[in-house]
């Protein structure tokens, strides 16, 4: 009778065990499925943060270069940014909120939702979010005048433009040019390290010539929104400029050490 009590007993344990071992091997092949997509995401984002460091290269490149140098990394970088924005939104697929926003692809209007800064065009200058999306087209194209037109410096900031550009090297300055296309420029090395913006329906007017534009930028996967100040003048809307960007602009062309 014992040992017949042992026998059962030893395969309600046995097959306590055998239950156990089922279950667990279950949760492992969950675990597989779930890390399976992550591993996944992980080599995009190496690979993001990989391309990011090859266009913050060609970036100091495009400072350094001559005209006809500067061409072609500019066009290397739209390249190079076009194959970026598509392994984030490769990585980004799996997002639970991936579908409740207009897919970037798709989308062609940046006062709807994020898009691609490709995909935007020449909207002219009679708003200030058509002057804005014209300045980043002209910044993809390499369409330095375009880009200046998009530009407004106060009087303060174009004395420090002027003074930085006669500080500058030869090259350097035939390269910039205006205080409009020095800033120009330096805005399009931003615009080309960028992936996806949309301009936020917040629209601040301070007057009927001045507002504040509320930009979202994605850059190597991550989003942040900025204030822009827009100006309107006879030929229409543009960004404004003032002395804090161009002592920006100067610590990144002379490598200065930002002021306390």
């Amino acid at each position: 009778m014992q040992t017949r009590f042992y026998s059962v007993l030893t395969v309600l344990l046995v097959a306590g065990l055998v239950v156990e071992i089922a279950q667990i091997e279950v949760d492992k092949s969950k675990l597989r499925r779930q890390i399976a997509p992550l591993r996944g995401n992980e080599a995009s984002l190496v690979r993001l943060r990989t391309e990011s460091a090859r266009n913050r290269a060609l970036l100091a490149q495009f400072k350094t270069s001559g005209d006809a140098g500067a061409k072609a990394v500019h066009a290397d970088l739209v390249a190079a940014r076009a194959e970026l924005a598509a392994l984030e939104t490769k990585a980004a697929g799996s997002r639970a909120d991936a579908s409740a926003t207009p897919s970037i692809e798709a989308n062609r209007d940046p006062t709807k939702a994020m898009t691609r800064p490709e995909f935007l065009s020449d909207a002219g200058r009679a708003t200030p979010e058509a002057a804005f999306q014209t300045l980043i087209w002209a910044a993809m194209k390499g369409r330095e005048p375009e880009m200046a037109a998009c530009v407004s410096l106060d009087s303060a900031a174009r004395a420090k433009a002027e003074s930085l550009l006669a500080g500058l090297p030869a090259d350097a300055r035939a390269k910039y040019g205006t205080p409009e296309q020095l800033v120009g420029l330096i805005f399009s090395h931003g615009v080309l390290e960028s992936t996806a913006v949309q301009f936020v329906p917040s629209l601040a007017a301070v007057d009927s010539d001045h507002a504040t534009l509320a930009v979202r930028v994605r850059t190597n996967g991550r989003e942040g929104e900025t204030k822009i100040p827009m100006v309107r003048s006879a030929d229409g809307w543009a960004m404004a400029v003032g002395e804090r960007q161009i002592d920006v602009i100067r610590r990144g062309l002379t490598a200065e050490p930002p002021t306390p």
